[in-house]
């Protein structure tokens, strides 16, 4: 995720700045040079990683610091801290504004990625039970047929045989498709959703992935025995 720009000067920035305003270095207690060397340090992490929510900490110490700043230098020098509040105070409030709209946006993005992740599941659970089921209906069919030719089909035999698996043809292909579909909108939704909601559903998703599987491996071993027989038939 793309970190927002800012305006906030370095600490090598914000010494010329104050010296240009009349100011100089210990006018007061606070630590402003240094947090300001660690919100920039901070800052290159963020952008690296594109994590907004790891400026958080280092925001907050420097609207802790510069508000003791200000607030120490006002009475020795109004520019200085007129200075402060213009390059540093406000800055800090756009940048935190805009972090706050970010983070915002992005929780609210794992929220529906974390529904569309448990809507699947419970897809996956309904629909790999009713496809085992479809398929387990046709091997009722199906199995009986395997067995009783499985050393071949006679002649006279190839013809009702045909009629048969004609009728079921149909169905047990779409049975076979129903577990492909349902196997690829299972791999759309996880793939869509980012790292950290994957990582909080491993179990959902392991779970749906045995789920599938079994589904398929219902699906293509009624499918094989009607190809087998159809192939017999021939």
């Amino acid at each position: 995720m793309k970190i927002p720009a800012h305006k906030i000067p370095t600490r090598k920035e914000w010494r010329k700045i104050r010296d240009a305003a009349g100011g100089k270095s210990g006018m007061t207690k606070a630590k402003l040079g240094p947090t300001l060397d660690k919100f920039h340090k901070e800052y290159a992490k963020a952008q690296k990683k594109g994590e907004p929510a790891d400026l958080v900490k280092s925001l907050n110490e420097l609207q802790k610091e510069i508000d003791a700043y200000i607030k120490g230098v006002t009475s020795q020098s109004k520019p200085v801290a007129a200075a402060a509040t213009k390059q540093i105070k406000k800055p800090t409030e756009d940048l935190v504004k805009k972090l706050t709209a970010l983070v915002t946006a992005q929780h609210k993005a794992l929220n529906e990625q974390s529904a569309r992740l448990n809507n699947m599941f419970s897809m996956v659970e309904k629909g790999s039970k009713q496809i085992i089921k479809e398929a387990e209906k046709y091997d009722k069919i199906l199995d009986p047929l395997a067995t009783k030719f499985r050393r071949g089909v006679p002649e006279e035999s190839k013809a009702t045989l045909k009629q048969a698996l004609e009728k079921i043809r149909k169905p047990v292909m779409g049975v076979f498709t129903a577990s492909q579909d349902l196997n690829k909108e299972r791999q759309d939704v996880i793939t869509s959703a980012d790292k950290p909601i994957q990582d909080a559903h491993k179990k959902e998703i392991k779970k749906s992935q045995d789920q599938v599987r079994d589904a398929m491996n219902a699906a293509n071993s009624t499918l094989k025995t009607m190809a087998d027989l159809i192939e017999k038939a021939k």
